[in-house]
């Protein structure tokens, strides 16, 4: 890129920063986009509390939310490169003495994968929210799931599960004799010449953005207001983590140079699982593969309480993006796809379901059961096909989805609720991982439907 297309691409960059923050899509937002060891862009943008007018900056941290299980699975992989006690089909029973027979035999590998079969704590309901902001002892965590019954046998479906990163972190401490910080500090936060890599870190520094919510009032009018923070003893190795745009895009960056990693661990990160009837889950460990605009993408999401995050990488091209905002239900990866098309030169847009047929909308109809603790728990969830659209019916709504690529959509309305769909052997939708209000849960098709349009 020359200099004067570097200086032109920065311009349109910050002035989409500033539009989205304008028309009151974000209250904050801070970029990072790293292309083999060089920062190429850094911008912000938006207020990290609406309360107190204090401007974003590239140093502002805000919680990464899920986007930690990037750092936990690298951990354990690392670890496992060192420690002969560790290895991908290392079994639960053999770190942990109490855990019920049918669970014991769950491997590190089916944990990195969410093929574990575990409940996600995250969906216990009272008994998660009852200590989500007060805070909790790794054992009463691990007390929400322990003895629930398996969601199905281990390895043999893919249903995203925060209860198995929690674990994972459990076992790095266990292993290290070290808390999870310095475990990665040790291990997985490398030092590289000429970089100085800043350690994503529990909430509650200074510069901390606040996280915020939406209000839709009358005439459409938005206003914000503050959102209670998840305490970090509870979404610990799943989602606890802090960072600067710069600082989690720097790591990222090495990450994908292999500077973390050995070759051979970065490989099985980066490669999506297999279940036994042959289909692929489009999962590696601790980040989703897929594709957007015809390349091949890495990515993970960050959704908690007041904050959405967006880290993705291209491969065929070295680049890293890292979008932080401090606005439940923001969509990020909007973010970084348009600044992504913006540094290419290419024509900004939104991939939406106008050009898509029925007939391709149609594999996506069915009945699907979202994961509960029990089977008179789980929730059923219809996916509806209407004059042309994708509707996801819910127990009290129902909302019109936008398709983002091939195996992600979102809610036209609602902006706390996406999905992104799980194939099987025959490239058919089996499950998507619902993200709804900051939390995201595992629902499994029972019965497609191909009629579908109403």
């Amino acid at each position: 890129m020359s200099l004067d297309d570097q200086q032109r691409f920065e311009r349109l960059a910050i002035d989409y920063l500033r539009e989205v923050v304008e028309d009151k899509t974000i209250v904050g937002v801070s970029v990072a986009i790293m292309r083999e060891s060089q920062l190429l862009f850094r911008g912000a943008s938006g207020k990290t509390c609406m309360a107190r007018g204090t401007p974003v900056t590239s140093e502002t941290n805000f919680p990464i939310a899920s986007i930690t299980k990037s750092l936990t699975a690298a951990a354990i992989l690392r670890l496992a490169e060192e420690f002969g006690a560790l290895s991908l089909t290392s079994k639960l029973g053999d770190f942990f003495d109490d855990f019920p027979k049918r669970a014991a035999p769950i491997t590190i590998e089916q944990l990195l994968r969410h093929t574990s079969g575990l409940v996600d704590f995250v969906a216990t309901g009272e008994a998660y929210r009852s200590l989500e902001q007060i805070g909790a002892e790794q054992e009463e965590i691990i007390a929400l799931f322990r003895d629930r019954p398996l969601l199905f046998s281990p390895g043999t479906a893919f249903s995203y599960c925060n209860s198995g990163y929690f674990l994972l972190g459990v076992i790095l401490e266990k292993l290290t004799g070290l808390n999870y910080l310095e475990v990665l500090r040790e291990y997985v936060i490398p030092s590289v010449p000429g970089e100085k890599f800043a350690a994503p870190d529990l909430a509650g520094q200074d510069n901390q953005a606040r996280g915020h919510v939406a209000d839709v009032g009358d005439q459409g009018k938005i206003t914000y207001h503050g959102a209670p923070m998840v305490s970090a003893s509870v979404a610990f190795s799943a989602g606890a983590l802090c960072s600067t745009a710069p600082a989690l895009a720097r790591w990222a960056d090495a990450l994908f140079a292999g500077k973390v990693l050995e070759r051979h661990s970065l490989a099985f990160m980066t490669s999506p699982g297999k279940l036994p009837t042959g289909a692929v889950v489009p999962y590696g460990a601790g980040l989703f593969l897929g594709r957007i605009d015809g390349r091949t993408v890495f990515h993970h999401a960050g959704n908690t309480r007041g904050f959405t995050s967006q880290l993705t990488h291209i491969p065929e091209e070295g680049l890293t993006v890292v979008v932080l905002t401090n606005t439940q239900g923001a969509f990020p990866h909007r973010v970084a796809n348009h600044l992504l098309r913006l540094y290419r030169g290419e024509e900004a847009h939104h991939p939406f379901n106008a050009g898509n047929p029925p007939a391709e909308l149609s594999r996506f109809v069915g009945t699907y059961v979202l994961s509960g603790i029990t089977e008179r728990s789980r929730t059923t969830l219809e996916l509806e096909l209407r004059d042309g659209d994708l509707y996801l019916v819910l127990p009290d709504s129902e909302l019109m989805l936008i398709q983002r690529d091939s195996c992600q959509f979102e809610a036209a309305a609602d902006r706390d609720v996406s999905l992104y769909f799980v194939n099987d052997q025959q490239n058919q939708p089996s499950s998507f991982v619902l993200t709804r209000q900051g939390a995201s849960l595992g629902a499994r098709r029972v019965s497609p439907r191909s009629s579908g349009q109403k």
